[in-house]
């Protein structure tokens, strides 16, 4: 808990010079949304080593003074600010510092009231969204966690536990298969507006939408969850959140490219996955719920398979890029 009089959040002069050496454009490469657009707020202050503990980057040993300066700050657009906090082991500390001073020396600083004015509109937006996307929700925690301490004898209380994960169980898989059938959709439409095929999928924003649990979080035997069991499902539930939170933003709005558009739906159903994976394990779904045929194969071989599409759809992105950008 932060003391009397500890830094918690970047200054106004930090924030100043920041956006005036952004030159009002988002820092991602070729990414040419504007941080400003009038009166509306499209871009975000992001930490590069994380503000908070569980966040992407974070780095225990900073100062207040050095997490919330000016070197560890960076504007990025909504889509591309959740791109790097999502992906720490390709966006780098070192990678995004060097992205930084790059955008920087290919815009002109911003007049001082030009600055002073976006400023004030960043500093009222970032009151909102500052600091780092994903994460597990602190007070769901102490919500499941909290309010039902262990009581009674320890084998009474390893019975409720696995009674409060079989319970548990089925909705769990049923949240996962949805996110396996968005991942392949958001797989096979950001293959498509890579490759600028003429044939585009004709998926909608509701196709992209995750299934919500209807036990979670207020049955009462969510209470008699272990301390890992309930954070391993705090942070796949609060993961799918953040997708649902992404879609809705971004469908449809206007100067989005597709292609980044569908990648970041991808980032964010890849996350998910990721996540899910760790509860299959700890809820034992696979052995309560074992699929319905054998050439289906496990949940997690389903998903392992998935990431593996995945990054072969990004490589071929990549490829691809590189291609045009030599001709």
């Amino acid at each position: 808990m932060p003391t009397s009089g500890t830094q918690t959040k970047p200054s106004f002069p930090v924030i100043k010079q920041l956006y005036a050496d952004s030159g009002n454009r988002c820092a991602f490469p070729n990414c040419d949304a504007k941080l400003i657009d009038g009166a509306t707020v499209i871009g975000e202050v992001c930490h590069i080593r994380a503000s908070r503990p569980l966040g992407p980057r974070y780095d225990p040993n900073q100062t207040p003074a050095e997490r919330h300066g000016y070197s560890n700050l960076i504007l990025l657009c909504g889509v591309h600010h959740k791109i790097v906090d999502d992906d720490p082991e390709s966006y780098t500390v070192e990678s995004l510092t060097k992205l930084k001073e790059q955008h920087a020396e290919r815009f002109s600083a911003l007049l001082d009231e030009e600055a002073e004015s976006g400023t004030k509109l960043l500093m009222e937006h970032s009151a909102v969204s500052i600091g780092q996307s994903g994460g597990i929700t602190a007070h769901t925690i102490h919500q499941v966690i909290n309010n039902h301490p262990p009581s009674g004898p320890a084998e009474h209380s390893l019975r409720r536990q696995s009674e409060a994960r079989r319970l548990l169980a089925p909705e769990l898989q049923r949240t996962i298969d949805r996110v396996l059938y968005i991942h392949g959709r958001a797989v096979a439409n950001f293959v498509s507006h890579s490759a600028d095929s003429k044939v585009k999928p004709t998926d909608r924003k509701q196709d992209f939408i995750p299934y919500w649990p209807k036990l979670y979080p207020n049955a009462p035997q969510v209470r008699d969850l272990g301390e890992d069991d309930a954070a391993a499902l705090i942070g796949y539930y609060d993961s799918l959140h953040s997708l649902n939170d992404d879609v809705n933003d971004w469908w449809e709005r206007e100067g989005q490219l597709p292609v980044n558009l569908f990648n970041s739906f991808l980032h964010g159903a890849s996350k998910c996955l990721r996540l899910a994976l760790i509860c299959i394990e700890r809820f034992e779904l696979e052995a309560l719920i074992p699929p319905a045929y054998e050439s289906w194969g496990t949940i997690s071989s389903r998903i392992n398979q998935a990431l593996k599409s995945e990054a072969h759809a990004r490589n071929a992105h990549l490829a691809r890029f590189e291609a045009k950008a030599k001709k």
